[in-house]
C-alpha cells in the first residue's frame, strides 16, 4: 500500500513538473508559422474590407462567419450592435456606390497585436487606425456618420479548415483614450 501511495505521488509530482514547469509564452515552429499565416490572414482582410473587396472576403471568410461592432454610436442608420455575417458583408461590398464615403487603410498597431494559437484555432487582438480619404470634418458634414474614434480593438478569430486559414468572427470596439490615469507617487 506504502508503494502504492509513494508511486502515485511519484507520478503526480512529474505530470506537475511538465505540465505547470512550462515556460508561458514559447511558442512551437509549427505555432509560430501558424501566427505568421493569421497575421497575413489579417492584413488580407484589412486590404478586402479597404478595398471592398467582396472576392476575397469569398476567400477570406468562413461559411459561418460572424461580425459584431459596437460604438457609442449606435443610431437607426448604422449595423453597429448587430450580428452581419458573410452574405450580408459581401451583398455591402458588392452594392457599395464608388462615390461613397472610402478609407484609404486599416493600419494594425504594431505594439498592441498579439496571437495565440490553439491547434487548428487562433485569436489576434489588436488596436486598429482608420485612414480616410479626405478631411474628416468634410466627411462627418456629408455622411452624417462617422466612428467617434478612428481607432479600434479588434479581436479576431481564425480556423484552420482543409489546410487553409479562414476567419469565423470578429468584434471591434472603438477606442477612445479620454484621460489618463496617473499613478499616485504618494
Amino acid at each position: 500500500m506504502k508503494r502504492t501511495i509513494l508511486f502515485a505521488t511519484l507520478i503526480i509530482t512529474a505530470l506537475a513538473v511538465c505540465i505547470f514547469g512550462q515556460t508561458p509564452g514559447k511558442m512551437s515552429a509549427k505555432d509560430e508559422k501558424a501566427k505568421d499565416e493569421v497575421i497575413a490572414l489579417a492584413n488580407a482582410y484589412f486590404k478586402a474590407s479597404v478595398k471592398m473587396d467582396a472576392e476575397a472576403m469569398d476567400r477570406i471568410l468562413s461559411d459561418d462567419y460572424v461580425n459584431i461592432e459596437s460604438s457609442a454610436a449606435v443610431g437607426a442608420d448604422t449595423t453597429y450592435g448587430i450580428p452581419i455575417n458573410k452574405d450580408y458583408l459581401i451583398r455591402l461590398f458588392r452594392s457599395a456606390s464608388p462615390g461613397g464615403l472610402r478609407m484609404t487603410a486599416i493600419e494594425m498597431d504594431e505594439a498592441t497585436k498579439l496571437v495565440r494559437v490553439f491547434g487548428d484555432t487562433a485569436v489576434l487582438v489588436t488596436k486598429i487606425t482608420l485612414k480616410w480619404q479626405g478631411a474628416r470634418e468634410e466627411l462627418a458634414r456629408k455622411y452624417k456618420f462617422m466612428p467617434i474614434s478612428d481607432d479600434s480593438i479588434v479581436t479576431l478569430v481564425a480556423v484552420k479548415k482543409n489546410g487553409t486559414w479562414q476567419i469565423v468572427s470578429t468584434h471591434q470596439s472603438e477606442f477612445k483614450v479620454e484621460s489618463r490615469i496617473t499613478p499616485n507617487p504618494n
